[in-house]
């Protein structure tokens, strides 16, 4: 389980003394802005702004005002591990902020099942923070191709024809301008999000107990063969083998 803890500041804060821990953080001020020292750098922060900070990272917060923060624990996140802070911004409608909250509603009121629902809402709170890291603004047209694919990649039945046509703009044009933002065709980046997909289940999967068909399915691939032929000639594995692989060092 990647998903290890998440905390909440009801009361203003005005200092948080530098500190490390042995896991990544990612803190989100939902109240107020802060002055941040992470790793030696200086950064200033209102609300809406992630910061992913790599394990024993020292950083410390201070505000005039007083501000107020989740701070979600987890034990890894695709990102450079660095001795920096990587920053993501959340839309303009605070979209991400809100699963975080409410995933810190689940994870305060301990119900029944509680760790697997939150894991699987971190789950995608990282992925889409991870598709916005790193890259520059991108036209409209191609970020709402790419949530589309984000939300929808999962089923087996996303067409990415299906996509376009309704997209109302011609299919050549679209595919020109979705290459020239991500510096990917729109089915690499759809494999891609997919063969991911994978590769955390196979990696959680001592505590899932899924099969390697339910596992190419819950990914988006209708087609158990052509998800192993897939796979492996991403990874250089066969998913069986890079399951074991994991559960090998577990």
């Amino acid at each position: 389980m990647n998903f290890v803890f998440c905390k909440r500041e009801s009361q203003p804060l005005y200092i948080s003394f530098s500190h490390t821990h042995d896991v990544w953080e990612i803190i989100l001020n939902h109240k107020g802005e802060s002055d941040d020292i992470i790793g030696g750098e200086s950064f200033h922060f209102g609300t809406h702004t992630f910061v992913c900070i790599p394990p024993h990272v020292p950083h410390e917060k201070r505000s005039e005002n007083g501000f107020c923060d989740f701070a979600i624990l987890c034990r890894s996140l695709d990102l450079p591990n660095n001795g920096k802070a990587t920053v993501i911004n959340d839309d303009e409608q605070g979209s991400v902020s809100a699963l975080v909250s409410i995933l810190f509603s689940i994870y305060q009121k301990k119900e029944a099942g509680y760790r697997e629902n939150c894991e699987s809402l971190f789950s995608a709170i990282e992925k889409i923070l991870l598709s916005r890291a790193g890259q520059p603004e991108k036209d409209p047209v191609v970020a709402n191709l790419i949530n589309v694919m984000i939300n929808e990649f999962s089923n087996p039945d996303f067409s990415l024809t299906d996509l376009v046509r309704k997209s109302g703009y011609c299919d050549d044009y679209l595919r020109r301008k979705f290459q020239k933002s991500t510096g990917m065709s729109m089915l690499e980046y759809l494999t891609d999000l997919r063969i991911n997909s994978a590769k955390k289940l196979l990696r959680e999967n001592s505590r899932l107990r899924f099969s390697i068909s339910q596992i190419s399915t819950m990914s988006g691939f209708a087609d158990i063969g052509y998800f192993s032929r897939v796979f492996k000639k991403r990874t250089g594995l066969s998913p069986s083998d890079y399951m074991k692989k994991y559960l090998d060092h577990q």
